[in-house]
């Protein structure tokens, strides 16, 4: 508040005649009561204003926060269920490959078994 107030009270630095820099504090223009008053207020409605702005702007930011929070909730969720499902294929793999061993030996020895029963026909 106190900040408020001593910022209006600074006055502006601009371009000044020579002539109006020597002006001693008195003779200078003095404000009326009313018009600080006046300005005070209208400084207190824009800091208000601002804050209420400030006050949205962070509501705002808090659900926008809460959303990400979910969304990286659901991602997490759906990383273990890749990685799950990464580690079954690797599984089925590894016994698709056995099984094509196996299917491999059974064909080799059903091979075997039919060139012996050919022969034992030809006998």
């Amino acid at each position: 508040m106190e900040e408020i107030i001593s910022v209006l009270k600074r006055k502006t630095r601009g371009s000044s005649s020579s002539s109006e820099s020597v002006l001693t504090p008195k003779e200078k223009k003095s404000r009326s009561p009313s018009e600080t008053t006046d300005e005070i207020n209208m400084a207190l409605e824009m800091a208000e204003d601002l804050g209420s702005k400030v006050q949205l702007v962070l509501q705002k930011l808090s659900s926008l926060e809460s959303t990400v929070e979910r969304v990286l909730q659901k991602f997490n969720v759906l990383e273990s269920s890749v990685k799950t499902i990464e580690g079954e294929i690797a599984t089925l793999s590894a016994k698709s490959s056995r099984v094509e061993k196996s299917v491999g030996v059974m064909d080799d020895s059903l091979k075997f078994l039919n060139s012996e029963i050919e022969e034992l026909k030809l006998k």
